[in-house]
């Protein structure tokens, strides 16, 4: 897994508002990461099995439900990071219960991503 510091790290973000993707990747740019932007879930598990480091997704796309999306990526690239965007721990749902699956309280305030990305690379993306 590469990290910002060393090479680029590629970051998926799937969001379904084109605004919110827009300024999560501007912001995750000026701090060195690769941006490839989404607004399904098919599209995430596509871009996520052909490559990237971690996928940012938020909790409620149109089409498939986070823990899906997870298990998907999944088949292709067992142990894939993933930070899912919600409202609440309990809108994530049974996705946190996966591996190496963060919590990132929703919001439009893109520091959050930002470390949640951070602190992802720097604790190794551990979780339950």
């Amino acid at each position: 897994m590469a990290t910002a510091a060393s090479t680029t790290f590629t970051v998926i973000l799937a969001d379904r508002n084109r605004h919110i993707r827009e300024l999560f990747a501007r912001e995750l740019n000026r701090e060195g990461y690769a941006v490839k932007g989404c607004a399904l879930g098919r599209e995430a598990v596509d871009m996520a099995s052909a490559g990237g480091d971690l996928l940012v997704m938020d909790s409620e796309l149109p089409d498939m439900d986070p823990l899906s999306v997870i298990r998907l990526v999944r088949r292709a690239r067992p142990g894939f990071p993933v930070a899912v965007l919600a409202h609440s721990r309990d809108e994530a749902g049974e996705c946190l219960g996966e591996p190496r699956v963060l919590f990132v309280p929703k919001g439009e305030d893109p520091a959050l991503v930002v470390n949640a990305v951070r602190g992802g690379i720097e604790s190794g993306f551990s979780g339950p």
